[in-house]
């Protein structure tokens, strides 16, 4: 979410308090400032002078900034009477939704509301809340009603765009984007949404302006990072430049360990075990039908109990069957979907977790602030966010000798862990029969090509280089996964510019995991996305013994395939450059002979060497390993 910058209003209040001390109006609006800065304090020695005027909202606010947090959630029970203060109110809802008592918050914005009539600030808050909470419909309401209100504000117009991509509005999302930066040109947040939205959509032609006018912006945000908070993600994305990346990565999580200290909310340092089973975690937003739940989800189960009690916490909630699979797999499982980050730490650290993996880094719905609080003595990046976290509350990665080689160790603030196998766990799936391609909507006779990868990880020379593919080999067709009308309208327009026909290009649509394993038989080659690679997707095409030619890249993200490839024992399938990918593609559609050969390959060696019970124990002794010599260190 997006949140306006301060400074000016602030100074604007502190020269009307020097003027007229006890004006209650610029207490409120200093104490709700203080508030959403981080200081508490502050805003506490502003609020303590009212309280004994004013009702139970003040009250329980005043408490909650004096770190009587438990008394000030109870005493907020009473407080959603529409005879308070709007403004009090107001910020007593904004403080009880940051500590993810999110009923209580949403009665009150309520009931500010019902006081105020019609404020857009409030109207603003309560549609994060409600967003939080996963109601989007009421919250684009609330957005929307409070744009009526102030359409000039560039914060409430960015959080709208926000809601309207998470509600898969994509379109909706993007031209509401060119809306904010119409008020703000230089809002990063806008700028940063803008260029992964038009790669999500496949929108090409505006993307390299728009990516020099976001790298401008980055660099300005990096020398003075002030208030705004940038996610270094997306950069995974957009630049190959591996040091724009760490350089974002590591000012977010400073800013990441000043939000944790701020609330002082670090947890008592854990003290190393010497003997006896240790408790291991797993904290995720994806223990669902996303991918790394798809391949995780079957490796909890494996986990031997005689030297792990395993515990999940579960940071959005779905009920899928992949939710369900982790929920049986582990010995405790916690919803903590709708819990604040400071009460989750506190809820880890009174678990007595010993070490903690953490499955989502800086991604979609990820709290690094969890981490950042410290509630583990191990606290370890695997599997999610495919780079260094740059951060000081992360000690070690999860990867092998293929994506993370000794000479990218220089790279990154965390200890290296390899695993002896590649490091993308592989739960076991059934692959139904191949349903044929008449079904399919694919030609009988075509040299099947395909890509199932997420369309952001698509970009114009790749998709260049494929249409060479296609030129070189006659009558070959390229099956992609687009299940929008603009992503496909885009892809064959930039197909019609390399002079390939529509005929060439078939789309798929998503299905379930199922249905996509068993449909994957009909395809002869799955060509994978340099740079950033597919994780997935290539362990479900092994799955269904299907070959993937892949372009060795940088980082974890860059050598994925490559390392599926060498656990496999089909290292051929790797290319070093663009002209050896395009001609080993080339080869493989003139020698079916040599393709059919890899395919007899691919299912002995995934038979063989994708077990999942090995890799856990794998695993197992290399967090061990990596205990055991902290307990040495300690």
């Amino acid at each position: 979410m997006s949140e306006p910058k301060f400074s000016e209003s602030e100074q604007e209040l502190l020269q009307s308090l020097a003027r007229k001390k006890n004006d209650t109006g610029p207490i409120l609006e200093l104490s709700r400032i203080y508030l959403r800065t981080g200081r508490a304090d502050q805003a506490l020695i502003l609020l303590a002078g009212l309280a004994e005027r004013q009702g139970m909202a003040l009250k329980s606010l005043a408490l909650a900034l004096n770190g009587r947090n438990a008394e000030a959630i109870d005493l907020a029970g009473f407080s959603a009477d529409p005879e308070e203060d709007p403004k009090i109110l107001h910020m007593l809802a904004y403080w009880l939704n940051q500590q993810g008592c999110f009923a209580q918050a949403l009665a009150i914005f309520r009931a500010a509301l019902s006081r105020a009539g019609s404020d857009a600030g409030i109207r603003h808050d309560y549609a994060i809340a409600l967003q939080r909470t996963g109601n989007l419909p009421d919250a684009l309401l609330q957005y929307q009603a409070a744009i009526g209100q102030d359409r000039e504000n560039p914060h409430l117009a960015f959080n709208l765009a926000l809601a309207l991509e998470q509600s898969d509005r994509l379109d909706d999302a993007l031209s509401q984007i060119e809306r904010v930066l119409a008020i703000a040109p230089d809002h990063l947040g806008a700028l940063y949404r803008r260029s992964y939205l038009q790669r999500l959509l496949c929108a090409w032609e505006d993307y390299p302006g728009g990516l020099a006018e976001l790298s401008v912006a980055l660099e300005r945000h990096l020398q003075k990072p002030g208030e705004e908070m940038i996610s270094p993600y997306g950069l995974n994305i957009h630049f190959p430049d591996d040091k724009l990346h760490d350089r974002a990565a590591a000012c977010y999580a400073r800013q990441i360990t000043e939000q944790a200290m701020n609330q002082g909310s670090l947890q008592p340092a854990r003290r190393v075990k010497k003997s006896g089973r240790l408790n291991i975690a797993y904290l995720s937003p994806d223990f669902n039908s996303h991918a790394v739940g798809s391949l995780i989800s079957g490796l909890f189960a494996c986990h031997d109990r005689k030297k792990f009690k395993v515990f999940a916490y579960s940071l959005v909630k779905s009920g899928d069957g992949i939710q369900r699979q982790v929920e049986t797999g582990v010995d405790i499982y916690r919803d903590v979907s709708l819990v604040a980050p400071a009460r989750i730490a506190a809820q880890i650290s009174g678990d007595d977790i010993d070490i903690l993996i953490d499955l989502a880094g800086y991604t979609r719905n990820a709290r690094p602030q969890i981490l950042a609080m410290r509630p583990a003595l191990l606290q370890v990046s695997f599997l999610g966010y495919l780079n260094t976290m740059q951060a000081p509350f992360i000690d070690a990665v999860i990867g092998d000798a293929e994506v993370l080689p000794e000479s990218e160790e220089s790279g990154f603030s965390e200890h290296i862990l390899r695993l002896h196998r590649c490091f993308l766990p592989v739960t076991p799936r059934d692959v139904g029969s191949n349903p044929g391609r008449g079904k399919l909507g694919l030609p009988t006779d075509a040299f099947v090509f395909c890509s199932f990868n997420h369309s952001y990880k698509l970009q114009p020379q790749i998709f260049a280089l494929w249409m060479k593919i296609l030129r070189t080999a006659k009558g070959s067709i390229l099956w992609l996964l687009a299940d929008r009308a603009t992503i496909r309208d885009n892809l064959l327009a930039a197909a019609a510019e390399a002079g390939i026909g529509p005929e060439r290009l078939i789309f798929a649509d998503r299905v379930p995991l199922t249905e996509h394993l068993a449909r994957m038989k009909s395809a002869d080659l799955l060509l994978d996305t340099p740079g950033y690679n597919a994780g997935a997707t290539i362990i479900a095409a092994a799955q269904a013994g299907l070959p993937t030619l892949t372009l060795r890249g940088n980082r974890i993200l860059g050598r994925m395939g490559a390392s599926l490839n060498k656990t496999l024992g089909l290292d051929e399938l790797t290319c070093d450059t663009a002209d050896e990918y395009l001609g080993r593609a080339h080869d493989l559609v003139k020698d079916r002979d040599r393709l059919d050969a890899i395919r007899e390959r691919l299912e002995n060696a995934a038979a063989e060497k994708l077990s999942i019970k090995e890799y856990c124990e794998d695993l197992e002794n290399l967090l061990l390993k990596h205990y055991r010599q902290i307990s040495v260190q300690a």
